[in-house]
């Protein structure tokens, strides 16, 4: 198995130092970073079937209530993430790229996604009911040429001790499923990456 080459420290770790809620999932790919990154923003719910029946049991009631309303499976992942308030908080171009967004993730039918429009909106952002998400998508190579490991790691830093108190509870239950999610969508890169290189 190919050694990973070590790099200097990732971005998130200076814009979300917080580790009591964080996972790190990678997997390599036969595909050069500018491959890596383009497949990742353009992969779709399509792209991951398994996932997106995941995400359409866990978000059902709420969009059945009407509070969360339906995005289009075709649309690019990233994108509809970045449409829906998501904002990109740091890219160094072929090697990561940290997002931010806000939310009460703890909460089962509404989490009351906070849109941002800027960077520097998510960092002003102090509301004590809600928890801060940071997500990095880095690239790393590896010893092997031509390999290279890609990861996937969100951390979450609630902004108060009672939100803390009550995502530690949804911590619990939603982990093992975020993390199958996150493979899917990792191996959903994967695929377009290789497929693209090997044309």
């Amino acid at each position: 198995m190919a050694d990973i080459v070590e790099r200097g420290q990732p971005l998130i770790d200076g814009l979300n130092p917080d580790r009591e809620f964080t996972d790190e999932i990678s997997v390599t790919v036969s595909a050069t970073p500018a491959a890596i990154f383009d497949a990742a923003m353009r992969v779709t719910a399509n792209d991951m079937p398994v996932a997106k029946a995941l995400g359409t049991l866990r978000y059902l009631p709420g969009r059945l209530l009407g509070r969360k309303r339906a995005s289009s499976d075709a649309a690019p992942f990233i994108q509809t993430l970045l449409d829906n308030g998501t904002v990109i908080l740091a890219d160094e171009p072929e090697h990561e790229l940290v997002f931010g967004s806000a939310g009460k993730y703890h909460q089962l039918l509404d989490q009351e996604p906070r849109p941002f429009k800027t960077a520097d909106d998510y960092h002003a952002f102090h509301h004590a009911d809600y928890q801060q998400l940071v997500m990095s998508l880095r690239v790393t190579p590896t010893s092997t040429p031509g390999l290279n490991q890609l990861v996937l790691e969100h951390r979450t830093h609630p902004l108060s001790e009672e939100s803390r108190r009550k995502f530690r509870r949804y911590w619990r239950v939603i982990r093992p499923p975020g993390a199958f999610v996150t493979k899917q969508l990792l191996g959903a890169i994967k695929r377009r990456a290789e497929r693209d290189a090997s044309a």
